[in-house]
């Protein structure tokens, strides 16, 4: 029953500042820079741990790339979350 609770308020926080991620992603009066030092920092990539594949080659690419796998992190929560 702990776990649960603790995966609970983790999942929550994570849904919190994934929200925050994506207003960044596609916020139109940031630049692709801005976009990348906001989610590649502690206040939102600090908080999650999975694999991505990094294409190293633009700000907007790095966001972009991230962004798509961290959706694709959320909902594999999401679908965890429901057997807990």
């Amino acid at each position: 029953m702990i776990i649960q609770l603790k995966f609970n308020m983790d999942l929550n926080n994570k849904k919190a500042i994934y929200e925050k991620a994506i207003k960044i992603w596609l916020a139109d009066d940031l630049t692709s820079e801005e976009k990348y030092e906001l989610i590649f920092s502690e206040n939102i990539s600090y908080h999650f741990d999975f694999d991505w594949y990094d294409p190293d080659s633009s700000y907007e690419d790095d966001v972009n790339y991230y962004m798509m796998a961290l959706k694709e992190h959320m909902l594999k929560l999401e679908r965890i979350d429901k057997y807990l």
